[in-house]
């Protein structure tokens, strides 16, 4: 297989994201970059030169129109949450011609991965902050469940010694996972769980299951939205993007020291 180097990747990734953007248009569906790609747009009118991915963002009712269509699509492929053997609650659109290579080959691996774009949808909580962490933690428990019930994932480390331990320690938990529910049943219980709150009835909105713990905002700024500039395109990005930018990052045009400004993924490209 012909490897693939980061400008490739990139190239590969702006052109499905080029795709949804034309589908989005279409069909009057209103979405935004998210997390770093938004960042990227302000910061750098593109790619962070050290990141090596997209995400957008869209509201639950949104989200889920657009999942309908790419569903039905011929040039791309949609890994969603509902599928056997994925864990994630967000869904992938990945290019079919590329594959992707976990470098801890004891993560769970995601069947069909290539090059692809995060796709995340914004969910109502409740009002108090003290009940949206509670809320928040309670769903990351079922993601953890849901993850431990993996065989391959349970024990999932880069050093040796820790994946022993886990094994050992974490066996007792895989099997109960494991006889008290199947992933899909779990995970399909934590999709239902997400959707709670309805949006209409909610003030505060955000992905609740996000690596960030400040990305609950009022729901308005995860509704309005402007163009920015992405690379050589205009996309849709949130109209509050300060405030959304420094809840996640702080201050968020200021650069990360050099020994910082690394790609959090770890896996390899080719092409098939």
């Amino acid at each position: 297989m012909k490897p693939i180097d980061i400008n490739q990747m990139k190239e590969i990734e702006l052109n499905i994201l080029k795709y949804v953007d034309g589908i989005c248009k279409e069909n009057n569906i209103k979405y935004s970059l998210a997390g770093g790609t938004l960042l990227g747009a302000i910061r750098h009118q593109g790619f962070i030169p050290w990141d090596d991915d997209i995400d957008i963002i869209l509201v639950r009712s949104e989200y889920e129109r657009l999942i309908d269509i790419l569903k039905r699509g011929k040039i791309y492929k949609l890994i969603y949450p509902e599928m056997d053997n994925y864990w994630h609650p967000f869904a992938k659109l990945v290019d079919p011609k590329t594959i992707m290579v976990l470098e801890d080959k004891y993560e769970t691996n995601i069947p069909d991965l290539g090059v692809y774009i995060d796709i995340f949808a914004v969910d109502g909580c409740p009002d108090e902050r003290k009940n949206q962490i509670s809320f928040q933690r309670s769903l990351r428990k079922e993601l953890n469940d849901i993850r431990l019930s993996f065989f391959n994932s349970y024990n999932a480390s880069g050093k040796r010694w820790k994946r022993i331990v886990k094994r050992v320690v974490l066996f007792p938990k895989f099997i109960y996972l494991r006889i008290t529910g199947t992933p899909q049943k779990r995970k399909m219980a934590l999709l239902e769980h997400m959707k709670k709150y309805k949006l209409e009835e909610s003030r505060y909105a955000g992905f609740l299951l996000s690596v960030y713990d400040n990305e609950i905002l009022p729901k308005e700024y995860y509704t309005d939205t402007i163009e920015v500039q992405f690379e050589n395109g205009l996309f849709q990005g949130l109209k509050n993007y300060d405030e959304y930018l420094k809840a996640l990052y702080h201050d968020y045009m200021i650069l990360p020291p050099e020994e910082k400004r690394k790609s959090a993924h770890h896996y390899k490209a080719f092409y098939r």
